[in-house]
């Protein structure tokens, strides 16, 4: 037999050193695990469960989970799984899980394989794995209704999203800045689909899913262009698609349009709770009626409103109520150190004339009734929201800050009131001047 041309053992060795060299290059950009592990924490924030599971072949993988309140075994509420983009970790999503905490949501973040504290190496096939085993363990929970999980995944996530929901189908999904699948994001890039390790072909998930899809996708997106969120739509029929303004890494620049998309999607699904304004008018008829009020707000973990900042969003305004602060708080000092407010002199000048305590001269009132709050609340809070937070204060606790309200509508009345100098006393009467010694 005779031997191999030497052309032929050179074509080979070059062929294998390219593959072996595009495995490695394809690792480090689709899961660039050392560059988001910069930007890790050191723990988990107040409020936040941490959650670990172990895989058959070893490693140990980590999940965050953020509870709604309100929900319970009695009444199990809907949840959401959100995945992340190739360079993110769970420890960047506490706004947005924020956001649908407000809403009445749980929140799962499972972190993928060698990023943040999770042990392993990344794959589609690892990470699906590790997905499969988190979904069990969410549906099989008491406060979680199984037929409410919803998938959420941005960039690389909607490739997770999609190839879980092939095998555990959620109740609905939902695609941010998606690819119609990484082979064919591969392929413009120069590099044939055969030799994409990772695939994700979430287009040939779409067509056979038959439940509910939105797909989020900004305009100007650079990484995945705005051509695959408009295949992934005519691959998925029936799927809501919305394409905003934005670019890959600052979508969506139009967050009230996001947010709308998001509640509007949810709802359709049957797959949202009561909404917050659903939830005040729902404590009012309670409070009217007597009856012990059952809270449907959310938790306020304190760490995790410092890890969310003020108002819980990166932008958003979907803050976690009782998060964001009061616009002014300035009376909180004054009342710790047992002197007047400001606005408390006018107060005590009209209760001593006889008055009725003028509207809105205090940095608590809140506007009258007839022109409304922001929420749509009417402006006043409840009887049981005031006794709320003065059985707080008798036990020490700050108290909760609702969310801000629109600026104080003084009636002309209450304004002279409160601005009204003090009169002065009236001066003695002066008598008739003694005389003097020696005077005639």
């Amino acid at each position: 037999m005779g031997s191999v041309p030497a052309a032929l053992v050179v074509l080979l060795l070059a062929g294998g050193l390219a593959y072996t060299a595009s495995c490695t290059l394809q690792e480090r950009l689709i899961f660039p695990r050392r560059y988001a592990n910069q930007h890790a924490l050191e723990r988990p924030p107040v409020g936040v469960t941490q959650l670990w599971s172990r895989a058959p072949d070893g490693p140990q993988v980590e999940a965050w989970f953020i509870p709604a309140r309100g929900a319970s075994a009695d009444e199990p509420g809907p949840a959401m799984v959100f995945f992340h983009g190739n360079g993110e970790l769970i420890d960047h999503q506490l706004s947005l899980a924020a956001s649908y905490v407000a809403r009445g949501v749980s929140v799962l973040l499972p972190e993928y394989r060698g990023y943040g504290r999770s042990e392993g190496t990344p794959s589609q096939a690892a990470i699906v794995g590790d997905m499969v085993r988190f979904y069990d363990d969410l549906a099989a929970r008491p406060e979680i209704d199984p037929a409410r999980i919803v998938f959420h995944g941005r960039s690389l996530g909607g490739g997770v999203a999609s190839a879980l929901a092939a095998v555990r189908p959620p109740a609905a999904l939902i695609l941010e800045s998606t690819f119609t699948s990484l082979a064919a994001l591969a392929r413009s890039h120069g590099l044939p689909e055969a030799l994409c390790r990772h695939p994700f072909r979430t287009d040939r998930v779409l067509p056979g899913l038959q439940r509910p899809v939105l797909i989020l996708h900004g305009s100007e997106d650079e990484v995945i262009p705005v051509a695959h969120g408009r295949g992934l739509h005519a691959s998925a029929p029936g799927s809501t698609y919305v394409e905003l303004p934005g670019r890959h890494n600052d979508f969506p620049r139009d967050r009230a349009a996001y947010d709308a998309a998001l509640v509007a999607f949810l709802r359709t699904a049957g797959c949202s709770p009561r909404l917050a304004r659903e939830n005040l008018a729902a404590d009012r008829a309670e409070a009217r009626a007597g009856r012990t009020r059952r809270s449907h707000a959310p938790p306020r973990p304190r760490a995790l409103s410092r890890e969310l900042g003020h108002d819980g969003t990166d932008g958003g305004r979907a803050a976690l109520p009782g998060l964001q602060p009061r616009g002014d708080r300035s009376d909180g000092p004054h009342r710790a150190a047992g002197r007047t407010p400001p606005g408390g002199a006018a107060i005590v000048r009209a209760r001593a004339r006889g008055r009725r305590r003028p509207a809105a001269v205090s940095a608590r009132a809140v506007a009258p009734r007839a022109r409304g709050g922001g929420d749509g609340s009417g402006g006043l809070r409840s009887a049981h929201a005031r006794g709320a937070a003065a059985r707080a204060c008798d036990r020490g606790e700050r108290e909760p800050a609702p969310i801000e309200r629109p600026a104080p509508v003084i009636p002309e009345a209450a304004s002279r009131v409160a601005s009204a100098p003090e009169p002065c006393p009236p001066k003695p009467l002066k008598g008739p001047k003694k005389p003097t010694k020696g005077s005639g």
